[in-house]
């Protein structure tokens, strides 16, 4: 769970004004039996991987003042992985019940709000501004092993939006995964379950509606917002497995 804010300030530059907040999360719970595990339980055998995640990203272009002007940005980029698996050839024998779970529950918020004067028709287009404040970020995660590729924004219905006051943007990607691949034995006197459960909330809000309309230059009021989510949710069995149930 974390909250990240970004507050304004003003340069009384266009290009120089950009409110920014960016939330990184990498999220994993992994549960694997493999090789040649062989596993005697006198009761039940649970193999169960669960993650939360909830994070809100917000960015402020209203906190600089009347006099403030750039645009707004709140990035998230979230990626998460629950995996549980029984694989290889191992064997379980004298389990009461067998049970392979994963969970994943992510909850993610982005919020940007423009500054009270907007974005300046000279400032940067938002496919620049997004990738530009990437690149500021990966001088700091290269280091620890995460470097958060460039995107290219998809176009509105009427072409490239430009220049936005407010840009919010949510990449998340999010697999759980439960599965049975071992080629060995396994006996119980119960229920073999494989379950895989996925709750995924994503909202990805740009508030250009700050913007106060009291010129103090050229002003741009657009607002985009993109919400790129990826969620794949899969139990299965495969191999050759000899099963008794």
């Amino acid at each position: 769970t974390g909250s990240v804010l970004a507050n304004s300030a003003t340069t009384g530059s266009t290009n120089l004004d950009v409110t920014a907040a960016i939330t990184v999360v990498e999220s994993s719970a992994v549960v694997r039996v493999q090789g040649t595990t062989d596993i005697s339980s006198a009761g039940a055998l649970r193999l169960n991987a669960a993650r939360e995640v909830d994070v809100t990203t917000t960015a402020d272009g209203t906190a600089g003042g009347s006099t403030a002007l750039g645009a707004g940005a709140a990035l998230a980029f979230i990626d998460g992985t629950s995996e549980a698996y029984l694989a290889g050839s191992g064997s379980v024998s004298n389990a009461t019940s067998i049970t392979i779970s994963s969970a994943s529950d992510d909850g993610v918020t982005t919020t940007a709000m423009a500054t009270p004067n907007g974005a300046g028709p000279t400032g940067l287009d938002a496919n620049t501004l997004i990738n530009t404040i990437i690149g500021l970020v990966n001088t700091f995660t290269t280091p620890l092993g995460l470097i958060i590729p460039t995107v290219t924004l998809p176009s509105l219905p009427s072409g490239d939006f430009g220049v936005a006051a407010a840009l919010g943007f949510t990449k998340l990607d999010s697999t759980t995964e439960a599965y049975l691949t071992s080629d060995g034995a396994l006996t119980t006197a119960g229920n073999l379950t494989l379950t895989a459960a996925d709750d995924t909330d994503s909202q990805t809000l740009a508030i250009a509606s700050t913007v106060d309309g009291t010129l103090v230059n050229d002003e741009v009021g657009a607002a985009a917002a993109i919400n790129l989510v990826d969620a794949v949710n899969e139990a299965s069995i495969g191999g050759s497995p000899d099963i008794t149930a």
